[in-house]
């Protein structure tokens, strides 16, 4: 009869230490931030819906637009504020005129008495000599560029986005396509020319996100650093019981 107990100790011994184990893992597994016996981590990228047959776990569209296409209608466009600001300046009165045309350079009271006589006339002419200043750093600044919708829609929660003096920026907020028109340095163009160049310049390319490569982890390796106090005694325990469970089971066959 003891030898019977004897035999049975072992074993539950072991599954005591089990039963600890089973509650300590399950306790570790519900941490916050969780930690996971298995999980996974996938690598993404980002190509042409047309290139591959990988199923798409996001899409998005790409609007592209070349230097040389979008460059006569910046040269267009700094040439009418020219003409517009050489215009405006044949308006200008016989006394700016005479002054303007004087030999030798202005003297500087006579430029701010005029400047104050004539600030209705001045201001205007300095908005246009500003205009055509900014065609012309536009028109050298003209690339190509692309812009996904999906980063012109995080864009445009961007508060940075808006502070900026460019007039392109006025047209913006009219819908999101105009939004991602300016994105594109295109912003500040007349509707019809910017129908134009929406038809003969920007490319829609459909895009698509798919898993490149998928990686296999675990948390594991952290559960006795992390529960050490409960995790080494039901170790010891689940040792034990089974050390002692082979014991008797080799005496048993040595009888036998």
């Amino acid at each position: 009869m003891p030898r019977r107990k004897l035999s049975r100790i072992g074993p539950l011994i072991a599954l005591l230490g089990f039963a600890i184990l089973g509650a300590s893992l399950y306790t570790w597994t519900q941490t916050s931030p969780p930690n996971r016996l298995f999980y996974k981590e996938d690598e993404h990228q980002w190509v042409r819906a047309d290139s591959s047959n990988a199923p798409a776990v996001e899409s998005d569209e790409t609007w592209q637009v070349s230097a040389a296409c979008q460059r006569p209608y910046f040269v267009a466009a700094t040439e009418q504020a020219r003409a517009k600001l050489k215009a405006y300046g044949d308006t200008a009165p016989d006394e700016i005129r005479a002054w303007r045309d004087r030999p030798g350079g202005a003297d500087a009271d006579d430029d701010l008495k005029l400047h104050s006589r004539y600030q209705d006339w001045f201001l205007p002419e300095f908005r246009l000599a500003e205009q055509l200043k900014q065609w012309e750093r536009r028109l050298g600044a003209v690339a190509d560029r692309s812009m996904s919708l999906g980063e012109a829609h995080r864009r445009v929660m961007d508060v940075r986005t808006y502070i900026s003096n460019d007039p392109e920026l006025a047209s913006a907020g009219r819908d999101f396509d105009h939004f991602v028109f300016f994105l594109l340095g295109l912003g500040g163009f007349p509707d019809e020319q910017m129908q134009a160049i929406q038809a003969a310049c920007i490319g829609v390319t459909p895009m698509k996100k798919i898993v490149t490569r998928t990686t296999w982890h675990t948390d594991i390796r952290r559960w006795p650093v992390d529960q050490p106090a409960v995790f080494w005694p039901a170790f010891a325990l689940v040792f034990f019981g089974l050390v002692l469970s082979a014991i008797v089971c080799l005496r048993r066959h040595r009888r036998a």
